[in-house]
């Protein structure tokens, strides 16, 4: 139980760290923002539901 706690307390910890962002697409090119992205695009009404469920619309 106490691992779970910890665990737990990690993630929220580590959830506000700023940082660069940085993804690698199928070509192979490295993309790097300065931070977490501002806003998404969904491309079908399932992926909106999610993304707001998620929290993405706060």
């Amino acid at each position: 139980m106490i691992v779970i706690r910890v665990f737990v307390l990690f993630l929220m910890l580590s959830s506000h760290v700023v940082a660069d962002v940085c993804a690698t697409d199928d070509n192979g090119v490295e993309l790097c923002l300065p931070g977490p992205a501002q806003r998404i695009v969904t491309l079908s009404p399932g992926a909106t539901e999610l993304a707001f469920a998620a929290g993405a619309g706060e």
